[in-house]
């Protein structure tokens, strides 16, 4: 269960790598700490990991190791909402999403 609040964002999301080394085209609509929502056009199974890399305002950028943890049809679009979990991240990351979290917090007045 998501245990912290996700925030919308204009994130952008670099082609997502499989353990296959497959590569998905994915979205981002929200972000937390701990996890993140993605669409995508193909479905992502539950329990699947990635390597994920993400590009924030400001050339800042991060990278990080995700899991599906569930996945459901994107009932006006043509896809899937997949929602994952950070499985993996270095401190210096953690520290980049936790900043770009607090400032998005800031700025919407919450």
């Amino acid at each position: 269960r998501r245990s912290l609040v996700r925030k919308k964002c204009r994130c952008k999301l670099k082609p997502i790598e499989t353990e296959n080394a497959e590569t998905i085209q994915a979205r981002v609509l929200d972000i937390s700490e701990d996890g993140v929502q993605l669409f995508a056009v193909e479905d992502i199974p539950k329990g699947a990991r990635m390597h994920a890399r993400f590009a924030l305002p400001e050339d800042i950028e991060f990278s990080a190791t995700i899991e599906a943890r569930w996945s459901r049809t994107y009932k006006t679009r043509d896809g899937f909402q997949i929602g994952c979990i950070f499985a993996e991240m270095d401190t210096a990351a953690e520290k980049t999403l936790r900043n770009f979290l607090t400032s998005l917090q800031k700025t919407t007045g919450l």
